[in-house]
């Protein structure tokens, strides 16, 4: 349990950080996207579709993916297991 409450603090530390300098990276918007679904933060997730160069259709790119995968986040396990 600590664990997950040490993860989401990382990612509000990360968010915040990130918002502060948010247009000196063009991937940069995109973290915060992928910041507040992993929060499951529906505010985060509405403020960052303001961002004009946010592109949801593109996948999570690698850098962004490796900063979170430092705090973390895993993403070679599926969020949600198949019952099929």
């Amino acid at each position: 349990m600590s664990d997950i409450k040490n993860s989401r603090t990382a990612l509000k530390t990360l968010y915040n950080e990130v918002l502060n300098t948010v247009d000196i990276h063009e991937d940069n918007p995109q973290l915060l996207l992928f910041i507040g679904i992993t929060l499951n933060d529906l505010d985060i997730v509405r403020k960052c579709m303001e961002y004009e160069n946010l592109d949801i259709e593109k996948g999570l790119t690698d850098r962004n993916k490796n900063i979170l995968e430092k705090i973390g986040c895993n993403f070679d396990e599926p969020i949600f297991e198949d019952d099929s």
